[in-house]
């Protein structure tokens, strides 16, 4: 069954929060919105990435999850929050907290999936961090969407998967294509653990024996470094740095990054070589591949590949301090040969001794890697990956967030291979601004679909793949199309402002406005395609659908809304002449 209870149902109506966000021409949703660092996050909701607002406070991980209408819930390892920034109930206390820090810092300290078969149960893996010597191990909660009007409940909380686990996590696809592998790292030996989750839960348990042991200095183990205030102790911290897997998930990266001292020296000690592996993605088995054996002694701490897989990035964050006082970023040619050529390849893209530091990497869906600058505001970018060398076009400062808030070290954790899938929720609206009583016509225009259902958002349905819906008050409608096949759904909305004004035609989907800042506290600008300096009309709209602000004889590119008697919460805007609709979108008063 598509949606399996009345319940989500309701959901999707009562929920305005879903309205205005853009249909896009890309694969699934999962990873639209990236809460991190400090209050700070990125959306895709245009297809681009835009500075965003969060409730996350952690210097590393955290992981969210989205569809193709809203987010559906985030975490920093310690509470889950849902889509309107709230905590869950039960959502407190997971065992990603890393309660000996100040706030949540684990390098993967959360990872959030679908339950295959399921568009309402997700699992998030959590690992602890080596401020808590890594006491919690790698656990696993059960968020239920279906509960709480639709908000979500944490239904099953911190079981034990692994311990003693390192602070990594990462998934990627069954060969089935349905079913999906978690897959951790025992600290203490160099045993890989991966798990299988499919529509019963976990199912399977694979052990790959493979590469270098990570964890434990027979002479130093479980002492305190005493001379060194703040480091806790030395043998855990090489279970810091990122683990990830290529888009496709045959390859694996491996990182061991501790930014600790010798107990009585204080001198630097040096993490653990990178490794390159190949996983059997119908097995779960690791194998070691590519020893990168670095004499430089480089502290590596962030990793991504490229999305054709032919370029490893690595980043040493603020670990690189530690090694001759420089942050580095590098590129690696994978295609190059054996270890050696690909080692030889190595090509620095960007140092720096300041504190605005490349640190975690995560692929998007505009095929760039986005990298957190630790302690800034703003998110840097490798704009074509693909390319070699300084081709690759670096940014550091490729997106501001908002209200000065900043990066941590970390970015959200997700399946790389949410980049991958050929499967998408469409569909074109015959009209999106209709008289009462006006058959307006829906036509899916999905891929990877054989089951739809349709919301029009007025507690009528449909279940065909193209239909037909007039509605009879006015008002504001969100649409909302749900695609299933095989065990992968998609979600896409569109809006439909039915009015007794006269219908016009509606150009919105060709002019997608930009807003900054949003949500606002004093004024916002919304910029908009208007290279003939034609004559438009700004209307907004609150949650019931009601003008509360008429703006008139706009002939620029570019409109002001003040906040002035508006009460927070959200609201809609149309730009249009007397013909033509030329963009709608949604703004938040905060």
């Amino acid at each position: 069954m598509l949606i399996a209870k009345k319940m989500k149902r309701l959901l999707i109506i009562s929920t305005i929060f879903l309205l205005l966000i853009a249909i896009k021409s890309y694969g699934q949703h999962e990873a639209d919105y990236w809460p991190f660092g400090y209050w700070a996050g990125l959306n895709y909701y245009s297809g681009t990435a835009t500075g965003d607002t969060s409730k996350f406070i952690g210097y590393e991980g955290g992981t969210a999850i989205s569809d193709g209408c809203s987010i559906l819930f985030y975490t920093d390892g310690d509470t889950v929050y849902d889509r309107n920034h709230n905590p869950m109930p039960n959502g407190f206390g997971l065992a990603g907290k890393c309660t000996n820090y100040v706030v949540p810092s684990g390098t993967q300290s959360a990872l959030a999936v679908s339950q295959p078969g399921s568009d309402s149960l997700f699992y998030i893996f959590t690992t602890d961090c080596v401020e808590d010597t890594l006491k919690d191990g790698l656990r696993y909660s059960i968020v239920d969407m279906s509960l709480n009007g639709g908000l979500g409940n944490v239904t099953i909380k911190n079981q034990l998967l692994l311990y003693p686990s390192t602070e990594k996590v990462v998934a990627t696809r069954h060969a089935n294509g349905c079913d999906i592998w978690v897959l951790g790292h025992e600290y203490g030996t160099n045993a890989f653990y991966a798990f299988l989750l499919t529509n019963i839960g976990i199912s399977a348990t694979i052990v790959s024996n493979s590469g270098q042991v990570h964890g434990y200095d027979n002479q130093c183990k479980y002492l305190p470094c005493f001379n060194c205030p703040g480091i806790p102790y030395i043998d855990e911290q090489i279970a810091r740095g990122y683990m990830k897997f290529s888009m496709d998930g045959s390859r694996l990266i491996l990182l061991a990054t501790p930014d600790d001292f010798d107990t009585l020296t204080c001198d630097p000690v040096y993490g653990l070589y990178p490794e390159l592996f190949t996983f059997d993605n119908s097995t779960g088995v690791v194998a070691q591949d590519v020893l990168l054996a670095d004499t430089d002694s480089i502290l590596y701490y962030g990793a991504s590949f490229s999305p054709d897989n032919s370029k490893l990035y690595l980043s040493c964050g603020w670990f690189g301090y530690f090694g001759n006082g420089l942050s580095y970023l590098h590129q690696f040619h994978l295609n190059a040969g054996n270890s050696t050529a690909i080692l030889n390849s190595r090509t620095l893209i960007n140092d720096t001794t300041s504190w605005y530091h490349p640190g975690a990497m995560q692929l998007a869906y505009d095929g760039k890697i986005y990298f957190a600058n630790d302690n800034w505001d703003y998110v840097g970018a490798i704009n074509n990956p693909n390319a070699a060398g300084l081709a690759c076009n670096y940014n550091d400062s490729a997106v501001g967030l908002p209200n000065y808030y900043t990066c941590g070290i970390g970015l959200p954790n997700f399946l790389e291979s949410y980049f991958t899938i050929n499967q998408e929720a469409d569909f074109i609206c015959s009209q999106t601004t209709a008289l009462p009583g006006a058959t307006i016509y829906f036509t899916d225009n999905s891929t990877g679909a054989s089951l739809w259902e349709w919301d029009f958002g007025d507690g009528n349905y449909a279940a065909t793949q193209n239909t037909s819906h007039a509605y009879s008050s006015t008002g504001i409608y969100t649409v909302t199309l749900t695609i299933n096949k095989d065990c992968h759904y998609d979600k896409g909305c569109k809006t439909i402002v039915v009015t007794k004004e006269s219908a016009i035609t509606d150009h919105s989907d060709n002019n997608i406005a930009s807003i900054y800042p949003n949500p606002f506290t004093k004024k916002t600008t919304i910029e908009f395609k208007n290279p003939k300096n034609e004559n438009y009309t700004l209307k907004l709209y609150d949650s019931q659908g009601r003008i509360v602000q008429t703006i008139t004889d706009i002939t620029t590119s570019q409109v002001i809304i003040e906040k002035d008697n508006l009460t927070n919460g959200l609201y809609f805007f149309q730009l249009r002449t007397d013909k033509e609709i030329c963009a709608t979108g949604k703004l938040i008063v905060k």
